[in-house]
This record gives structure tokens, sequence and C-alpha cells, in this order.
């Protein structure tokens, strides 16, 4: 499943691991598989999808999130 929804990307706060992002740029397309201890801190204070608003986890390029207080 693909989405931009921020809302699915929180639900998943606690498997990161089954989050893959997808980032582009001029060699293409790069996936990669979130790592839960690279964000164990961040998950300590923030949901998932709070973190992909903040452009912490990558592919987020293609958006700018107004409101990171959510």
């Amino acid at each position: 499943m693909t989405t931009h929804s921020d809302a699915l990307v929180a639900a998943l706060t606690d498997e990161p691991e089954t989050v893959v992002v997808c980032e582009r740029d001029d060699n293409g397309s790069h996936l990669q598989r979130l790592q839960p201890n690279a964000l164990k801190q961040s998950l300590e204070k923030y949901k998932l999808g709070v973190l992909w608003r903040k452009g912490e986890l990558g592919g987020t390029g293609w958006q700018a999130w107004p409101d990171l207080n959510r």
C-alpha cells in the first residue's frame, strides 16, 4: 500500500519497521525500510506521522506541512 496520509503513518507508530519510505532523485527511486532502533528516542516523544510531517523520515520532498503540532 502507498499513502500520503500522516494519519495512516501515525497508526503504524508501534511497528515502524513496516514502513518503507520512497525517495526520488536524479538517479531514480530509492526505497528504505524504517529502522526501529534508530527512531527509538524520537518515538518516545512523537508519533510516526509527526516525524514524517517534520521531514525526519524522508519521502516528503513534495509537500510542506504547515502544522507540525498535531
